[in-house]
């Protein structure tokens, strides 16, 4: 095992510690990376977000905690599949590959080249959606606790019918018919989720870079250094 500072029973996921990914990554053993890694998602991220976001009444008003998860979801999964992790653009190590500093461009590229996400924030019939979202959802959401603008977080258990698109029930992205309000369904957008972590959790197991970028990401999180 590898001589780091951190302490090897801290847990990184519910069911592994630092010490099994330095065993793993010792050993290349690509399988408990895999595993790792969708441990600490599903327990993390995925299950909170499913217990704010199901579909009850009760959880109307949830949706700026689900979106807040959702958008730090997003930029730690861009940092994976590029394989560079965020460093403070002033840090004397934040010019290597292997980092940015530029959260934005990292967050709207994600959303504007990958699917399934792509179809609605670059291929969509207003322009510049992915940053518009990036300035008036996840920044505002982050420092003022609020949407920007005309922005509002809805569920398929809402009844916008009435008002919207009828692609609202549908789409991440809908609108009402003056384009006065923007809709950000959060039922809609939990499901593509889901869908591209399990996409992207298969991909590692079967495309060497993917996996290398992945490693790249999670060796800086948890101060892997390898012994040979």
């Amino acid at each position: 095992m590898s001589s780091n500072k951190i302490n090897a029973n801290i847990s990184i996921s519910k069911q592994f510690t630092i010490k099994q990914y330095y065993e793993a990554r010792d050993t290349n053993n690509q399988e408990i990376i895999t595993k790792i890694l969708n441990d600490r998602l599903e327990t993390r991220y995925f299950k909170p977000i499913s217990n704010l976001n199901c579909d009850s009444k009760d959880n109307i008003g949830y949706g700026f905690s689900i979106m807040v998860l959702i958008c730090s979801l997003i930029e730690f999964l861009a940092s994976c599949r590029n394989g560079q992790y965020y460093m403070y653009k002033n840090n004397e190590s934040s010019n290597s590959k292997d980092n940015y500093s530029n959260s934005s461009k990292t967050f709207k590229n994600f959303l504007s080249t990958v699917r399934p996400f792509k179809s609605e924030f670059l291929s969509n019939k207003y322009e510049n959606i992915a940053d518009e979202f990036y300035s008036e959802v996840r920044c505002p959401l982050f420092h003022s606790a609020s949407t920007g603008k005309d922005w509002v977080i809805i569920a398929n258990i809402d009844d916008y019918e009435t008002k919207h698109d009828e692609e609202w029930k549908t789409k991440i992205i809908s609108y009402d018919k003056n384009r006065l309000v923007t809709n950000i369904n959060r039922t809609i957008f939990v499901e593509k989720l889901v869908y591209y972590k399990n996409t992207y959790i298969n991909s590692i197991s079967t495309d060497p870079i993917a996996y290398k970028k992945l490693t790249i990401v999670l060796d800086h999180l948890f101060d892997y250094k390898a012994t040979k």
